[in-house]
């Protein structure tokens, strides 16, 4: 299948993976909750009730889940942030810096 045959999603650089898992949200020292709902290698889509200005810097940490699952930690910047009608945000951010 060529570039052109692939629909917008799948044109991608990275490959977005579904992961709906709880992570924490540190900003400015203050802790949040929220969902990843996928993930790349550039990016990753949450949800929260917490909304975040475009442009912040935030600290995000998916714990780690079971032996074959290891933590996420990352430095990630808000690119995009809607309002839903559930009372979540959904917000796109931009990884910066993956950390141990």
């Amino acid at each position: 299948m060529s570039t052109s045959d692939r629909s917008y999603n799948e044109k991608r650089d990275f490959i977005r993976m579904k992961i709906n898992s709880q992570l924490t949200i540190r900003q400015d020292g203050q802790d949040y909750t929220g969902t990843c709902k996928d993930l790349s290698g550039a990016g990753m889509s949450i949800e929260s009730d917490q909304s975040f200005a475009v442009g912040s810097e935030l600290e995000v940490s998916i714990a780690q889940q079971g032996e074959t699952h290891l933590p996420f930690n990352a430095t990630a910047e808000v690119s995009r942030v809607e309002a839903g009608e559930n009372g979540l945000f959904s917000i796109g951010l931009s990884i910066k810096e993956i950390r141990d």
